[in-house]
């Protein structure tokens, strides 16, 4: 029987071999695994209720999807499912004074759920959670043909109403 005799040479090349595998290794698992979700602010909603979504162009800067799209509201159920499963935030550190180019409010039954703040320049959104990045590729993830211009008029009357319950439920 032949027994083959390592020296110490060769069994530190093995090692450092199987270091930098496993270093490998465990770098590409970690590129793999999902992005940790912070917030999904259409969770709340229960789609077998009366729900809409409106996007109300505010003072900030605004993108190429807010300046196209101007202020609207959507309330398709099968276009909300699409932004209660694709709408998923991350937290963030960063603070900027972009303003806001989208107030999105999240109503069901007539009341509000959640509201969103969005910059698409700047890259970031908050809601009532805190801070969070915004990528504008979350905009591909709206029906455009589902969506129904609103009018400022209209708009205001939502605000009004929404924040009277909101003052109401703080009591």
């Amino acid at each position: 029987m032949h027994v083959l005799k390592e020296t110490p040479e060769r069994l530190a090349v093995i090692i450092m071999r199987i270091k930098y595998s496993t270093i490998l290794f465990l770098t590409i698992l970690a590129g793999c695994t999902s992005r940790q979700v912070d917030y999904s602010p259409f969770d709340k909603l229960d789609l077998e209720k009366k729900c809409a979504v409106y996007f109300i162009r505010s003072e900030g800067d605004i993108g190429d999807f807010e300046n196209a799209n101007q202020d609207f509201v959507l309330t398709d159920k099968t276009a909300l499912h699409k932004l209660k499963k694709h709408w998923r935030l991350t937290k963030t550190d960063k603070r900027m004074s972009c303003g806001f180019g989208y107030l999105v409010f999240i109503t069901q039954d007539n009341t509000l759920v959640e509201e969103i703040k969005i910059n698409e320049p700047c890259g970031y959104a908050t809601t009532t959670g805190g801070w969070y990045d915004f990528d504008e590729t979350y905009y591909d993830f709206i029906d455009i043909s589902k969506i129904k211009a609103v009018t400022r008029a209209e708009l205001d009357s939502v605000q009004g109403h929404l924040s009277a319950a909101k003052r109401n439920k703080n009591r």
